[in-house]
């Protein structure tokens, strides 16, 4: 694919379209009020405001086609690291090249804003797929298990340097997986 992707920002606009994209890129994560609260302040403060400066979204357009979504947010308690949010590529575009594309223009753009580290996570026994392609762009992985007490998924946490340093471990600092699930579980029954 040579043609050039489109990043648009998340807006009141298109935002029910960024939360369809989510969700046909996440089938069994509901990420709805994620992507709200990053243009809704009022929902944003009363959900993030204690741990996150910003959360911001963009859907990735290859022509007019919308095939992906990006996002990030940092926590105040690591301002140095910025965490990859709702990442993905809708089925049809994928094993195109087009995920490593946009996982490169959001590592830039977290670059540009000052960031040292860019993390992730995901679900090692459930998402295969995900790992792989970590893997394949030579990602650091570390388990998380603070919070395996209280979250019904093993999660490995994914890292790259954004300033040629090594890469810093994340030592199991809290990542609120609890309030994230209770958070989907909370837009699923709004849905029902």
């Amino acid at each position: 694919m040579t043609e050039s992707l489109i990043f648009k920002p998340v807006t009141k606009d298109n935002f029910e379209l960024a939360i369809k994209v989510q969700g046909e890129i996440f089938p069994h994560d509901n990420g709805s009020e994620n992507i709200r609260a990053s243009i809704d302040k009022k929902l944003f403060d009363r959900l993030y405001k204690k741990e996150h400066p910003f959360l911001t979204y963009w859907l990735v357009y290859l022509k007019d086609d919308p095939i992906g979504i990006t996002g990030l947010y940092p926590y105040f308690s690591s301002p140095k690291d910025v965490w990859l949010s709702w990442f993905g590529v809708r089925s049809p575009w994928k094993r195109k090249g087009l995920g490593q594309k946009i996982f490169e223009w959001t590592k830039q753009e977290a670059q540009k804003r000052g960031f040292e580290t860019l993390r992730l996570y995901t679900y090692p026994e459930e998402d295969l797929e995900a790992v792989a392609f970590y893997n394949a762009l030579n990602l650091f992985e570390e388990p998380y298990t603070l919070e395996e007490e209280t979250v019904p998924h093993k999660i490995s946490i994914f890292s790259a340097s954004l300033n040629g340093k090594p890469v810093q471990k994340w030592n199991n600092k809290n990542l609120y997986m609890k309030e994230q699930i209770d958070l989907e579980t909370k837009a699923n029954t709004k849905q029902d």
